[in-house]
């Protein structure tokens, strides 16, 4: 049973390391193609929190636990955590597709703030691909990099880029509606009321619309939206701004 193990476990993040796990306790072990199916393997295990891939074999260990890493016995072996998303870097907007990532989910989307927004929707998704050509975008839980010579015309960003003052305009569940003089006005409404997660502000009225949700719209007015966090990002980095 393993609530009766001993379990010893690395303190670091373990994400795409040379070696093997030395003494983990073994869940499964199956044939793989790639270190990004192994780790698929891992994720979809309940027991599963350590995984080494060996590329010579083809060959993907599942582990509960993992006690060290020993690259001088498989130096052919790569080892990660079950939850380590590669891409460490930020990763907003930029052009490219994202290279062997766990696939999640996909649909057609308008934009690259559309295909943000079903990402955002999207319980394991971290981050997407937006193909503008074809309007198709791509769901991930990981990305190990991006590459633009494939898909010059792809665009690729993690979940959680901040969204503000964009053109155009949320369509989801209406928190709250006001008139009010400026859009940082209508940013602190949306950061001080619990329920908001989005804004609109109409540039021309003077109207501030609050959501809980967002599916982004273009908009023949003057109107712009954000997400709650930006707030306290602006006041932040630009504390004048806001008092």
């Amino acid at each position: 049973m393993l609530d009766k193990l001993i379990i010893l476990v690395i303190s670091q993040d373990i994400c795409h390391v040379q070696g093997e796990c030395q003494d983990g306790y073994h869940v499964n072990h199956l044939g793989a193609s790639s270190y990004l199916e192994c780790q698929s393997a891992c994720l979809d295990n309940d027991n599963c929190n350590y995984f080494t891939f060996n590329e010579l074999n083809n060959f993907c260990l599942l582990l509960y636990n993992c006690t060290g890493i020993d690259s001088s016995s498989c130096p052919d072996c790569y080892t990660g955590q079950q939850d380590c998303v590669i891409q460490s870097q930020d990763v907003c907007n930029v052009q490219g597709e994202c290279r062997d990532g766990y696939h999640i989910d996909h649909s057609g989307a308008s934009s690259y703030l559309e295909c943000q927004s079903a990402c955002l929707n999207t319980n394991e998704c971290n981050y997407f691909t937006f193909n503008e050509p074809n309007d198709f975008c791509l769901l991930l839980y990981n990305c190990t990099g991006i590459d633009d010579t494939n898909c010059p015309d792809c665009f690729t960003g993690q979940k959680d880029c901040q969204i503000c003052e964009q053109p155009g305009e949320c369509e989801g569940n209406i928190i709250d509606n006001s008139f009010t003089p400026t859009v940082e006005d209508c940013e602190k409404q949306c950061f001080n009321n619990v329920d908001c997660n989005w804004y609109t502000y109409g540039l021309t009225f003077e109207y501030c619309l609050l959501t809980s949700d967002c599916t982004p719209k273009n908009s023949s007015n003057a109107n712009v939206f954000g997400q709650k966090f930006c707030y306290q990002d602006n006041t932040d980095s630009n504390p004048s701004k806001y008092q």
